[in-house]
């Protein structure tokens, strides 16, 4: 591996940062790092855990102003494997939607996905992954009541046999759990893969897409989701995405830009974007949220006691 954690900090003081592993053979030392104001520091991820093989790194700040990014490139000698941006996962949760997932078929035979799991608490888990597809929706075998032991990444293999291009997966728990999942490509004939996150519900917001056209995969119960798409001329077309379990849609070449207006409850979405440079995946979720704090109270007696 070739993959770094990238740990910027945009503040005017010194940030303190935390970095805390988890590897296949437990919970690793915490590792603290100092991170200078208006700087970033790049570790190397096989520096992290040297010699595990499936890894899962929490950033926890102590002070600061803290943004991380990981990165994971793969190669076998001088041969590239790929690489990908890792999203981030908020929070352990005991349902995690992960909603689009790019699948691939080559030779009659759908290429392979893992599904990297974590129980970042204290107590293990059984896990439920359920594949959601316009082929149906069904759990895998192997993938029924999976013990995973807890602070160990635990990895699953399946190879679901349907046609659909895209899929979801919903992971159900007795405890928190973090996951995502792993799917090999093949792009312009070179190999890559995708890391395919969890995705918090859908709320309205805008994402701008011009130069992309992401097959966007929206899960859901009941999906009724309304779309109003800016184009490069600033026209604007409305669209209404209604479906059960899963429903896809690609934005068109000329689209600058598009906003969720109306979307039902308990809905997830996420983007898939190819290029001739490789396969790319994000979580549908807004960029910024606004955030209540608490106004100050105070009087004349703070300047006379």
């Amino acid at each position: 591996t070739r993959g770094r954690l990238i740990i910027v900090n945009s503040g005017l003081s010194d940030a303190i940062v935390d970095v805390q592993s988890f590897t296949e053979n437990g919970k690793q030392p915490v590792r603290t790092i100092s991170v200078v104001s208006k700087n970033y520091l790049v570790i190397p991820i096989d520096s992290l855990a040297p010699g595990d093989k499936y890894l899962t790194v929490h950033v926890a700040p102590r002070s600061g102003r803290i943004n991380a990014f990981m990165i994971d490139e793969q190669s076998t000698g001088l041969k590239s494997l790929g690489g990908d941006l890792i999203n981030f996962a908020p929070n352990a949760s005991k349902s995690v939607l992960i909603p689009a997932i790019p699948n691939q078929i080559k030779n009659n035979s759908a290429l392979p996905h893992t599904l990297r799991v974590l129980t970042p608490g204290e107590v293990d888990a059984n896990v439920t992954a359920e594949v959601l597809s316009s082929d149906g929706v069904f759990v895998p075998v192997g993938l029924t009541s999976r013990a995973v032991s807890a602070g160990i990444v635990t990895e699953f293999q399946f190879t679901p046999k349907i046609s659909s291009t895209v899929l979801a997966v919903r992971i159900t728990s007795t405890e928190p759990v973090l996951a995502a999942i792993k799917s090999t490509v093949t792009v312009s004939g070179r190999k890559d893969f995708v890391w395919s996150t969890s995705a918090p519900a859908l709320t309205p917001l805008t994402i701008a897409i011009s130069g992309l056209t992401p097959l966007i995969s929206f899960v859901g119960e009941r999906i009724n989701v309304s779309l109003d798409v800016t184009l490069n001329n600033g026209n604007v077309i409305r669209k209404t995405i209604k479906g059960t379990d899963i429903a896809s849609w690609r934005a068109p070449d000329a689209a600058r830009s598009f906003t969720i207006t109306k979307v039902g409850p308990d809905t997830f979405a996420g983007a898939l974007v190819s290029s001739v440079n490789g396969y790319g995946y994000f979580p549908i979720a807004p960029g910024s949220l606004l955030t209540k704090i608490e106004l100050p109270d105070s009087n004349i007696r703070v300047l006379n006691p």
